[in-house]
């Protein structure tokens, strides 16, 4: 079209360029660029680019290889472009503030006039402040979108935290509930299997079941060995609070170093989501408080027991014993015997614990503590030594212990004479040739007045200065006249009753009695050789092993 006055084409610019800076977007401004160009000079619009994150990209016009190669090689800078059957053609450059936002490429069948250069360089400055405020306005409408999803986004997130935190409180008080309601770890079990809907175990440290809610109660219950039980629980203390350990999910009950047990949900179709993993972690903490409290009730209640027993055995248990011992659950009324437990290989005091533990199974109420390397029951009522011996060894599975039972006491102040008994008895025991077993301090016959405190040296002394060759005589040649002696003696003197006694002849029982006299070179008939015999045979009896004497001297 034919160009315009200056003046005139002045005023035209500047009226199309006022629609650029309404609401438009980039390619509306090119447009309207375009639209100027062709109607105020003898030029024309051949493309437009717009700088997209560093990259040109066509808006508007030609989009030939040719022309946004040669645009491209302007590196933001004017410049003149080279395009077949145009005269002129110049690449003109949108920038605003420092920044490059585009091209406008326009051509010319001749070179145009200066003013038409200056209308050109004028548009450029009205278009590259257009796009600018384009820009601004989008940058303006991305930020408040973004700020609407972020505010979206916190909502939300307010949303679940607060939903999350109506669901704690609610899986706390169901839980507090469950544990102050005195249900104890079954209630807490059935909390959280109420809660989530998944079976819930509660387990000691050692594997062993405390409590089960829910379907599928494995029986037999699974018990991995200790060294497999040592490998889970610090597996699952490394990886806590809750960790996957195959089909079940798995948290800790502990405080600092000190672990009580483990509470498990049964999950082998990993259905729990965030919820119940909330739920099992609280209840673990719940369960560690439930469990804290036992523990610090079993040691004070230990506490209490083991000074009450300390005191007794001391003689100052005083008046106030009868009330102490009601307070630890015990009976202090009544017979008692005390009662002096060694053991081989006690590793970290379980003979305390077994010795308790066999006493209630055998029906027998006692108190229990560890004592100089031993332990001593209180027990209410005479224990059967043998039987007694016999559940503490399957307890410890071994049964290389020993057993010493004092006299029976009537009153407290009667307890320091029974534990000294029954460390007399206990002696004896551990010094015979069958140290494992039990000895009870009223079969020791005569050994009670002989007892020097000296570990029945001179008790074993003695019984070697009197049958010492016959005992001899035995080990040689595997006779039995020390027996056959003992039996005499106890039978009075009557051969017809020794003989029965010993299921032999009368004539086999005299060539006895005729070889122990040669042997031994006693008669056998003197008053004083026969006591200090029969007493020497009693004790052999007793320290040898052989059993404790029926009727004791």
């Amino acid at each position: 079209m034919p160009a315009r006055q200056p003046t005139d084409a002045m005023y035209h610019v500047l009226g199309l360029a006022l629609p650029m800076f309404e609401d438009r977007d980039e390619d509306d401004i090119l447009r309207l660029a375009g639209e100027s160009i062709d109607s105020t000079s003898s030029c024309r619009l051949e493309a437009g680019y717009l700088v997209h994150e560093g990259t040109l990209t066509p808006s508007r016009g030609r989009t030939e290889r040719e022309i946004r190669s040669q645009v491209e090689m302007l590196r933001g800078e004017d410049g003149t472009i080279s395009l077949p059957e145009r005269g002129w053609c110049r690449a003109v450059t949108l920038r605003h503030a420092g920044r490059h936002h585009g091209y406008l490429v326009v051509s010319a069948p001749v070179i145009p006039a200066g003013y038409e250069i200056h209308l050109l360089a004028l548009l450029a400055e009205h278009t590259s402040l257009a796009l600018a405020n384009a820009f601004t306005h989008r940058g303006d409408e991305e930020r408040i979108r973004r700020l609407r999803e972020e505010r979206a986004a916190a909502d939300d997130l307010l949303a679940i935290t607060i939903s999350d935190l109506k669901r704690q409180q609610s899986i706390h008080r169901s839980l507090y509930a469950a544990s102050a309601s005195g249900d104890g770890e079954p209630g807490i079990a059935r909390a959280l299997h109420r809660i989530t809907g998944l079976p819930t175990a509660v387990e000691d440290n050692f594997g062993n079941p405390r409590a089960w809610a829910g379907p599928g109660r494995p029986d037999p219950y699974p018990k991995a060995s200790p060294q497999q039980r040592q490998e889970l629980l610090r597996e699952v203390t490394r990886r806590g609070p809750v960790a996957r350990i195959k089909d079940r999910l798995v948290a800790v009950a502990a405080t600092g170093d000190d672990m009580f047990g483990v509470v498990a949900l049964v999950d082998p179709e990993r259905t729990a989501g965030r919820h119940e993993l909330l739920a099992l972690e609280h209840g673990a903490m719940v369960l560690t408080g439930e469990l804290a409290h036992q523990h610090d009730m079993i040691e004070m209640e230990r506490k209490l027991r083991r000074g009450l027993v300390e005191d007794l055995l001391t003689g100052d248990g005083g008046t106030s014993a009868y009330e102490r011992s009601r307070a630890v659950d015990h009976d202090l009324h009544g017979p008692h015997h005390v009662v002096a437990i060694r053991w081989d290989h006690d590793i970290e005091g379980a003979l305390t614990q077994a010795a308790e533990h066999a006493a209630a199974g055998l029906g027998i109420s006692s108190l229990a503590s560890a004592h100089d390397g031993m332990t001593v029951l209180l027990a209410r009522g005479r224990p059967d030594g043998p039987d007694l011996h016999h559940a503490i060894a399957r307890r410890l599975r071994t049964e290389t212990g020993a057993i010493g039972i004092g006299g029976r006491c009537d009153s407290p102040r009667e307890f320091p004479r029974s534990f000294h008994e029954a460390l007399l008895a206990l002696d004896v025991r551990l010094n015979s040739s069958s140290p494992d077993g039990s000895t009870l301090f009223d079969n020791l016959g005569v050994l009670r007045v002989l007892d020097t405190g000296d570990g029945g040296a001179k008790i074993r002394q003695y019984v070697r200065d009197w049958l010492g060759p016959l005992l001899d005589y035995d080990t040689r040649s595997g006779s039995e006249l020390v027996r056959t002696l003992s039996r005499h003696l106890d039978c009075g003197g009557n051969y017809d009753d020794t003989a029965a006694a010993l299921v032999i002849h009368r004539s086999t029982l005299r060539y006895r009695l005729q070889r122990i006299r040669e042997i031994s070179r006693l008669d056998i008939t003197d008053v004083g050789n026969r006591l200090n015999l029969h007493v020497a045979t009693r004790a052999w009896q007793i320290i040898g092993g052989l059993g404790e004497p029926a009727d004791p001297v």
